[in-house]
């Protein structure tokens, strides 16, 4: 079971990185083009680095399997684009349980592509961490409509089975590669994606004006280039170990670990984010928890 560890840690990982890209967005970074922009950026980097040290010092990859990493890491970042693109106009709480169905898109596309089989036990721990981190993504807000729009739906929808081809894509490039090539590829993917999503006149001033301040750049720096590619490693270390589907419902659980450490930086010992803290919000939230928790299980017991 060293996959589902190692998905573990990415999922906390990445958790804790999206609240530190919370706190970023609301305070350092005057839009999300320009954060993507940036974001960018560092995978391009590390990207080229990693890759030509690979060459250098081992030799070419197998091409195909590169190009193939290349476009689950372009694929993923896509998903994600959609999710940025998607916040613009429609409201998170509607949007994040749209997008969090991406795991169930794992789950499919693996069984058809992969030929991976899951028992009933596996399949009903999915739908539990779906379901829960949905209804954690869920906050009633007063007066707004019943249903999310149709655009909004659509793009919700494109944006979490891109997330979900993308970890399939990405298990089918480890077959032909080590993880530091696989993590390489990957990485400009990510870079060539977000670069084509956030180019815009308007962002390149805004971008030069953020990075000019070391004080907002100090934890952007700490969350991008120290955690994060962290946590893409042990990613893309569970996926060469693990089947893609039951790999993508681990990484879902990311809804709770999110929601306990915004929590603690919403209280008044750390005071760094504003959650809200009420005792209807908390009772919906430990509800999801125990789904989570109990489909978690269902998979590392499986």
């Amino acid at each position: 079971m060293d996959w589902f560890f190692l998905a573990i840690t990415s999922s906390i990982l990445i958790s804790l990185v999206s609240v530190f890209d919370k706190r970023i967005l609301d305070v350092d970074f005057p839009s999300v083009r320009a954060f993507i922009f940036v974001l960018g950026t560092i995978w391009w980097v590390q990207g080229i680095l990693i890759v030509t040290a690979v060459v250098l010092f081992s030799g070419m990859p197998d091409v195909s399997y590169m190009l193939l990493a290349c476009v689950a890491g372009a694929t993923t970042a896509s998903g994600l684009s959609f999710y940025f693109w998607g916040l613009t106009f429609e409201e998170v709480s509607r949007g994040s349980p749209i997008f969090g169905t991406s795991p169930l898109f794992s789950a499919i596309l693996s069984l058809v592509f992969l030929a991976e089989e899951l028992v009933w036990i596996q399949w009903m721990g999915i739908i539990a961490i779906v379901i829960g981190a949905s209804l954690l993504s869920f906050k009633p807000t007063p007066g707004r409509r019943e249903f999310i729009g149709k655009k909004g739906f659509g793009v919700f929808l494109a944006g979490a089975l891109f997330a979900g081809s993308g970890l399939v894509l990405n298990k089918q490039a480890s077959y032909g590669l080590s993880v530091v090539p696989l993590f390489g590829a990957y990485s400009l993917g990510i870079a060539c994606a977000f670069t084509i999503y956030s180019i815009r006149p308007t962002t390149l001033h805004q971008v030069a004006c953020v990075v000019r301040d070391r004080a907002k750049m100090r934890l952007f720096l700490i969350a991008e280039l120290g955690l994060g590619p962290i946590a893409i490693v042990c990613l893309q270390m569970a996926v060469k170990l693990g089947p893609a589907s039951m790999i993508g419902a681990v990484l879902a659980s990311r809804a709770l670990f999110v929601l306990i450490f915004s929590s603690l930086l919403s209280t008044r010992f750390w005071k760094v984010l504003d959650e809200p803290l009420d005792s209807r919000t908390l009772g919906l939230k430990s509800f999801s928890t125990v789904l989570i928790v109990l489909g978690l299980t269902g998979l590392a017991l499986y």
